[in-house]
């Protein structure tokens, strides 16, 4: 994870999102979104992780259990590969993130 320096949360980690939930992040809101942690942090929707061939790695046992330096080459190739195919991605402040996600997460009419 890179670091960024916010506004509000000063020396924060970053996370990169598709064009499409950064629409989102921008408007205060996450949405549906799929998360991956290898190679960067990232955050896709539904049809990135699709047409971008990022499905395939949703459940990918590779992903699950190895981190980055143990994982097959081949693999991180093509997961790589897949990744370069969203455009563009938008960095972010990851406090910032997980302000929207916690606050998206609590259940409606609760305080």
């Amino acid at each position: 994870m890179g670091v960024c320096i916010c506004e509000k949360h000063g020396r924060s980690g970053n996370l990169n999102a598709c064009a499409h939930v950064a629409e989102r992040i921008d408007a205060g809101t996450l949405g549906d979104f799929h998360r991956f942690a290898y190679p960067f942090p990232i955050l896709v929707c539904r049809d990135c992780l699709n047409n971008c061939g990022l499905d395939r790695f949703v459940d990918h046992p590779e992903l699950a259990i190895k981190n980055v330096l143990e994982m097959d080459d081949k693999i991180l190739d093509d997961l790589w590969t897949a990744c370069e195919r969203i455009e563009p991605l938008r960095t972010y402040c990851a406090d910032c993130v997980a302000e929207i996600e916690k606050r998206e997460a609590k259940p409606s009419g609760s305080s």
